[in-house]
């Protein structure tokens, strides 16, 4: 008989979800859909070096301030700042790799113990509907 596990940690982007319709969201905004990979890598290593350092913030914030640095200088089809919010709106409407869903229901049969993902991961999910519809009070208006 396996061992139930007493808690599962989940990597939501890439892992869980499927990235590929962030180039969209450059390509609607006129910059080259290849900036998304160089985008999506800078928070990345910039939340592991200021984790490395004992530090955090927010992975919404190392977007924003990775997008301002990678779409400074591209021939956009608006101001930067709307182009900016027009990428990172794209998050909540990410879905979740096909292949990955079933597993990540089979987790809500009695017996899981289930928390609710962080409120920037939420949208995505419950996009998806991997989660429950009705996120908890706390949350449903952190993400309103």
């Amino acid at each position: 008989m396996n061992p139930v596990p007493s808690m599962i940690v989940f990597d939501i982007n890439e892992t869980l979800s499927d990235m590929n319709p962030m180039a969209l969201r450059f390509a609607d905004v006129g910059a080259p859909e290849h900036l998304t990979k160089l985008w999506f890598a800078t928070p990345l290593r910039d939340g592991f070096a200021l984790t490395a350092a004992g530090a955090q913030r927010p992975f919404a914030q190392l977007g924003v301030d990775a997008l301002l640095t990678v779409l400074h200088g591209a021939q956009l089809n608006r101001d930067l700042n709307a182009a900016v919010d027009h990428v990172m709106s794209g998050f909540s409407e990410l879905p979740v790799h096909e292949r990955r869903t079933d597993g990540v229901r089979a987790l809500r049969r009695p017996g899981h113990r289930r928390d609710q993902p962080h409120r920037h991961a939420l949208p995505q999910l419950l996009h998806s509907a991997v989660v429950d519809r009705s996120p908890p009070a706390h949350l449903a208006t952190q993400l309103a």
